[in-house]
């Protein structure tokens, strides 16, 4: 089970409006008006209910949430709230009742049309429906599992990649490219059971390849893949990192004496807009380099250049990881590595004496406990030779 229940109070803000009402029959209602749906509702959404669970605790096991104008900004957005509902009828064991007002969706939310919340919020999942098929999903164009941590390991990631080659046997994407979505989701769900030793949700929606490209010529036809892979964890994507190069947890090795030269240089371009965790995350994704004390003869296994590879495979990406209220987007141009295998996130292309770009830097509202990977990818509707 996902261990979801410090999201909440992570995101509690006790000098802030809750948007709480104490109904007669003794449920609350919690009303989020908005014009569209993204970080900082949650984030009301969240301080909301940690206000009603620490309050009423066990007086009041009914919630009404209704969520105006829900048209959410990506994947990670609504999945979010999936896990906000099933940890509140699993964790907390609420009755939930759910209205989501003036839906609407785009390719990069397409997904949400055959998602769990929507049937939940029309009544056609049961509770205990939801919470089943919140671990387990593969029917038409919508894959989810949830890899717990005792299942992580090399025989089980092997399946979890036959399973998602199958998945896509069905679209006509060419083959390279979905070996290089499951090599990517597969490295993902196996970071996350090594280094941080918690379940990981895994959830994938694949359009109907009815959209074209706009301004343009080309007459072809595209699909939007949308990935969403995450876990909960008290564990930031930079916290080993950080602790290790801070306080020089390594043996003496050229590599790592750079990255701790790196973070003295970087240390004058700390701001608001650029701070520690930043510079940790981004050394998270360096190339044999890892956050495991003492070691330094293992690390990175090229997942950046895994990235930058299916992005370029793409005709059009938008992808992005968040930890804590920080995060880095992935962009092609910034992921090249340089002679000595740094990669830079900036034009320069120089990570030990240069600060990532600004563009690259994500700011978020809400507080995510653990480490959430967004991915959208459009690719162009191809042959696929089923093999």
């Amino acid at each position: 089970m996902l261990n979801c229940g410090d999201f909440f109070k992570l995101n509690y803000e006790d000098n802030k409006k809750n948007f709480v009402m104490i109904k007669k029959g003794g449920y609350v209602d919690i009303h989020i008006k908005s014009e569209s749906f993204e970080g900082k509702n949650i984030q009301r959404l969240l301080s909301s209910l940690h206000f009603v669970i620490s309050t009423y605790k066990k007086a009041c096991r009914q919630i009404h949430i209704t969520l105006d104008k829900f048209v959410p900004r990506d994947k990670l957005t609504y999945i979010l709230v999936e896990c906000i509902i099933y940890a509140l009828t699993t964790v907390y064991n609420y009755e939930v009742i759910l209205s989501l007002k003036g839906s609407r969706t785009t390719i990069q939310t397409k997904g949400y049309s055959t998602s769990l919340l929507r049937e939940y919020r029309r009544k056609n999942l049961s509770t205990d429906d939801f919470k089943k098929s919140f671990t387990h999903v593969q029917e038409g164009a919508h894959f989810r599992r949830v890899i717990t941590a005792e299942d992580s390991g090399g025989e089980k990631i092997g399946m979890i990649m036959g399973e998602l080659k199958t998945f896509f046997k069905v679209f006509d994407i060419q083959k390279e490219y979905v070996e290089q979505i499951a090599v990517v989701v597969t490295e993902l769900v196996d970071n996350c059971g090594d280094h941080t030793n918690t379940d990981c949700l895994v959830d994938i929606d694949v359009t109907d390849p009815i959209y074209q490209l706009k301004n343009s010529n080309d007459n072809s036809y595209y699909y939007g893949i949308n990935i969403v892979v995450l876990n909960f964890s008290d564990k930031l994507l930079g916290t080993d990192m950080a602790d290790k190069i801070e306080n020089r947890l390594f043996a003496e090795n050229a590599r790592y004496d750079a990255v701790y030269e790196a973070y003295h240089n970087h240390m004058k371009f700390f701001s608001p807009d650029y701070v520690e965790e930043d510079f940790f995350n981004i050394v998270s994704f360096q190339d044999k380099i890892s956050g495991r004390k003492n070691e330094t003869n293992s690390g990175g296994t090229g997942l950046t250049q895994l990235i930058n590879s299916l992005e370029k495979n793409a005709d059009n990406h938008s992808c992005y990881v968040l930890s804590g209220k920080r995060g880095i987007r992935f962009y092609p141009q910034y992921l090249e590595y340089n002679s000595d295998k740094w990669i830079g996130f900036n034009k320069s292309n120089d990570f030990l004496h240069d600060r990532p770009s600004k563009n690259v830097i994500v700011e978020s509202d809400t507080y995510f406990p653990g480490t959430a990977y967004n991915f959208t990818l459009i690719m162009k509707k191809g042959e696929n030779d089923g093999k």
